[in-house]
């Protein structure tokens, strides 16, 4: 009773490495011993604690232990041979550590990318690029970024993953929970799960799937080259919207007060930041125009230019009954 008792306080990783031992011999043995018990070392630090004076035999040897999931290798220290333990991690896994190793300066940069998402527009940026819609269609609550990545296999890393996760959640799309520390140098915590997805605001994810198919409808018709006798599922509101942006186009610019017609203009044309209008009038002080306006003021929070709710209400009046007459 009592050595069934002490077997079950055995860690499960020693079992592993005993059961791995019966098979090797006795230097390598030794290996996983050192490496058991100081979690890493070099090269050179196995050949000189076990009197081995070839670093080359340190690297057969450590090899068939990576083959047996029980290392991995890798470098650092300008490029100099390091052995980690791992304790029974399959080979497969052990490879793909190895493989990503390269790697971790980008996802340590993704954990931290949260303090870096500044730009107004990243999130529409992250829609047309590369395959990231598909992580914005597979956006659940309760999900972390391994399990989404799980979900659409290897196309995608957990890098970009994570990126869009935190770009999303800057934008309000997303909320997420950071669920772990930074894991700093720990490679295999890095792998671990970051983040989990508490909440998706489905309205939100309506406006970005409603854009990126109008994107869709403008490339087919720009390209023309839709088959005669069909037409993009889009193409209904793409051509609804354009009489509407005519219109408002004409209202906009036809207001009273130059101060707003000049500003108008600008904000017609998508230069409605702060820093946009700095850098298209350069010397010129913008501002002044502002102050002459009653219909225009800057968000101190986003720096964004928005103008008066009742003038909002009279373009969209407007804008309605364009589409109705056409």
């Amino acid at each position: 009773m009592d050595n069934i008792e002490k077997d079950k306080d055995i860690p499960k990783i020693a079992k592993v490495a005993e059961a791995q031992s019966r098979t090797l011999d006795p230097i390598d043995t030794k290996i996983i011993q050192i490496l058991f018990d100081k979690k890493e070392a070099s090269y050179q630090d196995l050949a000189n604690d076990l009197n081995i004076k070839s670093k080359t035999t340190i690297g057969r040897r450590v090899k068939k232990l990576q083959n047996e999931g029980l290392v991995y290798i890798y470098k650092k220290e300008k490029n100099i041979n390091f052995v980690k333990w791992v304790g029974g991690v399959p080979a497969i896994e052990s490879e793909l550590i190895r493989a990503t190793n390269n790697h971790v300066r980008a996802s340590l940069l993704a954990e931290y990318y949260d303090k870096m998402v500044t730009n107004a527009f990243s999130l529409f940026s992250i829609i047309f690029e590369d395959n990231y819609w598909e992580i914005i269609m597979n956006l659940r609550e309760g999900l972390n970024e391994v399990e989404l990545s799980q979900r659409m296999g290897d196309a995608i890393s957990l890098d970009s993953i994570r990126r869009v996760l935190v770009t999303c959640n800057y934008h309000n799309l997303i909320e997420i929970k950071t669920i772990r520390e930074p894991s700093g140098n720990d490679i295999i915590a890095l792998f671990e799960p970051l983040y989990r997805i508490e909440k998706l605001n489905r309205e939100y994810l309506e406006y970005f799937i409603i854009i990126r198919g109008l994107a869709s409808a403008m490339i087919a018709k720009m390209d023309n080259k839709i088959p005669p006798g069909y037409a993009h599922l889009y193409n209904g509101i793409l051509k609804l919207i354009v009489p509407m942006f005519l219109a408002l186009k004409d209202k906009a610019i036809s207001n009273v007060s130059e101060a707003d017609n000049k500003i108008l203009e600008k904000m017609l044309s998508n230069y409605d930041f702060a820093p946009d209008l700095e850098r298209i009038y350069k010397h010129e002080n913008w501002r002044i125009l502002l102050k002459g306006s009653n219909n225009i003021k800057i968000d101190e929070r986003t720096d964004n230019l928005m103008i008066r709710e009742s003038l909002s209400e009279r373009y969209e009046k407007i804008m309605i009954e364009r589409v109705i007459k056409k």
